[in-house]
C-alpha cells in the first residue's frame, strides 16, 4: 500500500451493513480530496474551460480506485464495469439508497403507526401533552407519506383519553350528537382540551388560545355545537336524577 493510500483514511474493511455511516465517509473523503463535485456529477467536461479543471476531471480513475478498494468483492462486482468514477459511485449509492430508504421508510412508519395507535393516558396524565404528541406523530408520519385520514385520527383520539367522565361524555357527544362526521381532528382537539379543563379544574387546564385561533369558522361553529351537545347531555343527566329521586320519594310516602 503506497503513502498516498495511507493517508486517505479510506474506510477499509466495510462489511456492506452500515451504508449510511460509508456513504458519509467516502463523501467527506472525496471533499477533502476536492473530488465530491465529480464523483457526484456537478462538475461535467462540458462545463470546464481551464486546463486546472481539466485535470481535476481527469481524477476520476483515482475516485475508482477510493471507491474499489474500500467495497467487498460482491459489492465490486456489480459496479466494477462502469468506466468513471462519477457512474461507479452513482451505481453504487443507487443500489444502497433504493433498497436501504424503502426498508426505512416502511419499518418507520409501522413503528409511528403503532406507537400512535398504542397511545393511552392515564387518569392522572396530562391530557394536553398526550394530544400534542398525537398531532406530531401525526405529522411525523404524513413527512414519509403516510396520511392519517380524519376518520382514524378522532377515532384515535378518543380512544386515548382516560376511563373518566368528562372524556366519556365528550365521546358520546361526538358519535351521537350529529356533527361527528363533520368535526375536524382540529376542532375535536380543542373539545378534549376543554374536557381536560373541565375534568383537572382545580389544576387551572385549558385548551390553548392559539388552538382555538387556528380554528376556521366551520370548526368554531361544529366545536360550539358539541359544546351545547354535552351540556344538553348535562342536563338531561340531572333530570334523570332528580325523577329517581322524586319516584324514590314518592313509593316512600305511599308505603
Amino acid at each position: 500500500m503506497n503513502s498516498e493510500t495511507k493517508t486517505e483514511g479510506l474506510p477499509y474493511g466495510w462489511d456492506s451493513k452500515d451504508w449510511r455511516r460509508h456513504k458519509w465517509i467516502m463523501r467527506t473523503i472525496f471533499r477533502e480530496h476536492d473530488l465530491l463535485e465529480i464523483a457526484e456529477g456537478k462538475l461535467t467536461r462540458a462545463e470546464l474551460t481551464s486546463q486546472e479543471s481539466e485535470a481535476a476531471f481527469d481524477k476520476q480513475c483515482r475516485i475508482m480506485r477510493m471507491i474499489g478498494t474500500t467495497l467487498p468483492s460482491n459489492w465490486l462486482q456489480q459496479v466494477d464495469h462502469h468506466e468513471t468514477g462519477t457512474e461507479m459511485w452513482a451505481a453504487l449509492c443507487e443500489l444502497y439508497d433504493k433498497g436501504q430508504n424503502a426498508a426505512i421508510r416502511e419499518s418507520t412508519i409501522l413503528r409511528l403507526s403503532v406507537e400512535l395507535k398504542g397511545l393511552k393516558c392515564s387518569a392522572g396524565g396530562d391530557v394536553q401533552v398526550q394530544v400534542n404528541k398525537m398531532f406530531s406523530l401525526k405529522t411525523e408520519l404524513a413527512s414519509y407519506g403516510y396520511e392519517v385520514n380524519n376518520i382514524n385520527t378522532k377515532s384515535t383520539l378518543l380512544e386515548s383519553l382516560p376511563d373518566q367522565y368528562k372524556f366519556e361524555q365528550l365521546r358520546g357527544a361526538v358519535k351521537y350528537g350529529g356533527h361527528g362526521g363533520t368535526l375536524t381532528p382540529e376542532g375535536l382537539r380543542v373539545l378534549i382540551e376543554e374536557a381536560a379543563y373541565r375534568q383537572s379544574r382545580r389544576r387551572g387546564m385549558s385548551a390553548a388560545p392559539e388552538d382555538v385561533a387556528c380554528l376556521g369558522v366551520d370548526d368554531l361553529v361544529l366545536v360550539l355545537g358539541m359544546v351545547r351537545v354535552s351540556i344538553m347531555m348535562v342536563r338531561v343527566s340531572i333530570v334523570e336524577v332528580a325523577k329517581v329521586v322524586v319516584d324514590e320519594s314518592m313509593e316512600i310516602v305511599v308505603t
